[in-house]
């Protein structure tokens, strides 16, 4: 009876929520960082919590009906039942290596994975978002180093200016002893520096453009490009969606796909993909990736001596 009263009450209490209520709470399951800190540890952050997840179910496209969604529940409920029954697809194998790749990343911020296989499907280039070589990531630079000046090599020569050795030392001043010993992100302190300049571009000044790092997408490209002279007709695998930067390079070069995990917004697709006189296909990836990868398509035991108990 319990149980029952809560429920309509639970229904009354949706039934009550106006489209301005909806928005708000839609809000709150959204938020990413930047927000309050009680807001950032009580919120859901639905997004996030989907871009972590193992196994993935999106239509290809608008034609894609109701029998892919059910092809692909079975699919996944028969490797639940036994793992290994089923082999991995390509776009699973593949999208595995780029999402391996990305722990290699050295970025405090957003780590990164990208794979770029021919057509019949061989690797020809990997890359994660990393600084060029010679180079210190990120996760191994600090604050106070920079200060004190040690390592130098570590730091540019901007960086190692008065000016933003004071901004970045000004910006944690009342946390200073918290923080100085943790890594830093260049980027997020030189647009903050920028945009209380006088300069009349410092509002034009994008991230990507002044980040440290190499994206993963690019460095899939070199790598790829050492092996072979033409890319035409490869595709890309990214755990997350290309940026405009990265869609220019895929479509100079002749990619004729492109897979990813993440979406986030942006129009790299619409202005930089989708125009021309060539067409990219571009996807978001549906199947199974990451530890449900490994349990579910490798068996307990081999096939051989399960089949062979069976008997």
């Amino acid at each position: 009876m319990f149980s029952i009263s809560r429920e309509k009450n639970s229904i009354s209490a949706l039934n009550r929520l106006t489209s301005k209520d909806i928005k708000e709470i839609h809000k709150k399951e959204k938020r990413r960082s930047g927000g309050k800190l009680h807001e950032e540890l009580t919120s859901l952050d639905v997004p996030e919590c989907c871009n972590k997840s193992d196994v993935f179910i999106h239509k290809r496209s608008a034609t894609d009906n109701k029998l892919y969604t059910t092809y692909s529940l079975i699919r996944f409920l028969c490797l639940n039942d036994t793992p290994g029954c089923l082999q991995p697809n390509r776009d699973e194998r593949l999208m595995q290596v780029a999402l391996s790749m990305k722990y290699n990343s050295g970025c405090i911020s957003r780590k990164v994975g990208a794979a770029i296989c021919d057509k019949g499907g061989n690797v020809l280039g990997v890359g994660w978002n990393d600084v060029p070589v010679g180079n210190v990531p990120c996760s191994y630079r600090s604050i106070d180093n920079l200060h004190k000046k040690r390592g130098n090599k570590a730091y540019s020569e901007y960086e190692r200016s008065d000016e933003f050795i004071h901004h970045i030392i000004k910006s944690n001043k009342k946390r200073y002893s918290k923080v100085k010993h943790e890594p830093f992100c260049f980027k997020q302190y030189y647009q903050k520096l920028k945009s209380k300049s006088d300069c009349k571009c410092s509002k034009k000044i994008k991230k990507a453009e002044f980040t440290r790092a190499l994206h993963a997408e690019e460095n899939a490209f070199f790598q790829a490009l050492r092996r072979e002279n033409d890319l035409s007709g490869c595709v890309l695998y990214t755990t997350d969606k290309t940026c405009n930067l990265c869609a220019k390079k895929a479509y100079q070069l002749g990619i004729s796909r492109i897979v990813y995990i993440e979406d986030f917004p942006d129009d790299a697709i619409l202005q930089t993909i989708r125009t021309g006189n060539r067409k990219i296909k571009v996807d978001q990836f549906s199947g199974i990736v990451g530890s449900a990868y490994l349990k579910l398509f490798s068996t307990p035991f081999p096939e051989k001596d399960i089949l062979i108990h069976r008997e």
